[in-house]
């Protein structure tokens, strides 16, 4: 029997050769070597095309300063990547360039690059690529790369690969990235020409932007994509930029200039392959119940809003056009919408139009919109006010024109079956967390199913959106607990 060995304590140790065992070692070393295993190139780049693609983070912060802004990752290189010398081989520094410019065009022109053909769509397609060496990089040594545009002509855009030291050059802010802090660079009291010394490797790559078989200048991608100004003076200040580097994505000024391309300061896209979107998701969000507060606020007793809600009587002619109803700017409560508003200016007259058309109302006797408006009491102002302010919010979450906030508070003055529903939903909300005592809700809710009942045998098979609206506003009334 093997002789375990023990200490003075009585402990016994375990035999070297459980601990040192092969499948030990196996594991051990496909760990260390995780990046170089067979498949581990596709899997890396599928998960940063896919989060590229379904993350829309970073476009909102997307502006012309970003063009030529470099995109920053970092990685390691393992024993598997290592040649004979035992420093990184030369053919694995394509890889890392394949992932740094893969995730760097996706964070710039992700908003227009789609996979699947389409007339606004377009595709980067690498066109070539050369790599010149400074310094060998050690096994299992960190570096950053540093990827960014570097300049573009009539077909191509260059773009530009450092591999670096880490810790030597930190850039002053992360546009992409506004809640990430920037370390104080280490290298920043030194000359330009020796941080400029831990540069590794560097390469220049160009692509061609593609919409099927046609071929799109790389400025008009760059349009598309929002990365140039408007403006004549920000654009000759990237024009001049373009120019000068333009010799050096050619290669046309020499090796080492490529090297010296490298901005060491100044600010930076983002630091590896997080964006703002995954800082957002470490934020507490607390649940604050404001029912007592909005309560307080309709109870008070020196409120009159009755004023507040009349409406003209519609004026408009049906062959007047006016603008959007989407342009008109939002408002804090209903009441401010529709007192604000002309009777005949383009966004009253839009709201019109839409009613008449969209119920195929016309002027005649029979027409609701003949009759004047039926006025609100105060408590009826109240309850239209509260359902605008809070319930007309959740069914308008997917509507860009807020359909139940501006148009079911107007239609309500003409429709008693709209009315009824605002009511009924609006009295239940205010009056949910307190004693069950009031029947305003219920009385509401059986006047509103009374006209609901008498209008659906009355439609003959069509129902109009003033209905349909209010069968709405009675299921989530029903809903409530």
């Amino acid at each position: 029997m093997a002789d375990t060995g023990s200490n003075s304590s009585g402990f016994v140790f375990p035999p070297m050769a459980s601990i040192l065992s092969w499948r030990t070692l196996v594991l051990v070393f496909m760990l260390t070597n995780l990046k170089s295993l067979h498949f581990m190139w596709f899997a890396r780049f599928l998960r940063a095309f896919i989060r590229r693609l379904t993350d829309s983070a970073p476009e909102k912060h997307l502006s012309p300063r970003c063009i030529f802004l470099p995109a920053i990752s970092a990685t390691r290189s393992p024993a598997l990547e290592c040649d004979y010398n035992l420093h990184k081989s030369n053919s694995t520094y394509f890889t890392d360039m394949d992932m740094s410019r893969g995730n760097f065009s996706l964070l710039l022109f992700g908003r227009a690059f789609n996979p699947i053909p389409g007339p606004t769509h377009f595709t980067m397609i690498l066109g070539g690529t050369t790599c010149t060496w400074r310094k060998e990089i050690k096994p299992y040594a960190r570096y950053e790369l540093w990827t960014r545009v570097l300049s573009w002509d009539a077909k191509w855009l260059y773009v530009v690969t450092h591999f670096v030291k880490p810790g030597v050059f930190h850039p002053t802010e992360f546009v992409l990235q506004p809640n990430k802090r920037s370390k104080t660079a280490k290298g920043h009291d030194k000359k330009e020409d020796d941080m400029l010394k831990s540069v590794y490797a560097s390469s220049v790559a160009r692509y061609v932007f593609k919409n099927n078989r046609r071929t799109i200048p790389p400025e008009e991608a760059l349009r598309k994509c929002n990365l140039l100004p408007d403006d004549e003076t920000s654009l000759a200040d990237i024009e001049s930029t373009r120019a000068s580097s333009l010799a050096i994505g050619r290669l046309e000024a020499g090796w080492e200039a490529v090297h010296n391309c490298l901005q060491p300061t100044g600010p930076a896209l983002g630091y590896g392959t997080t964006t703002s979107r995954s800082t957002k998701l470490t934020v507490l969000v607390e649940y604050i119940d404001e029912t007592d507060r909005v309560s307080q606020d309709y109870e008070d007793p020196g409120t009159s809003l009755a004023e507040d809600l009349t409406v003209p009587p519609d004026t408009t002619e049906p062959d007047q056009h006016a603008s959007a109803l989407a342009h008109i700017s939002p408002a804090s409560h209903v009441t401010q919408s529709m007192a604000s508003l002309p009777g005949n200016s383009p966004a009253s007259t839009q709201m019109t139009r839409h009613l008449r058309y969209s119920s195929e109302l016309v002027r005649s006797p029979d027409s609701p919109y003949s009759r004047p408006p039926m006025q609100f009491t105060t408590r009826e102002a109240e309850l239209v006010k509260n359902f605008t302010e809070n319930m007309a919010l959740w069914a308008d979450a997917t509507d860009v024109n807020r359909h139940f906030e501006l148009e079911v508070p107007r239609r309500s003055l003409y429709f008693p079956v709209l009315r009824y529903a605002v009511f009924a939903f609006s009295s239940r909300h205010l009056n949910r967390d307190k004693a069950d005592t009031s029947t305003e809700a219920l009385e509401y809710y059986n006047y509103c199913l009374s006209v609901l009942i008498d209008a659906v045998d009355k439609a003959s098979g069509h129902i109009d959106e003033e209905t349909l609206a209010a069968i709405a506003i009675l299921r989530q009334y029903e809903e409530m607990d």
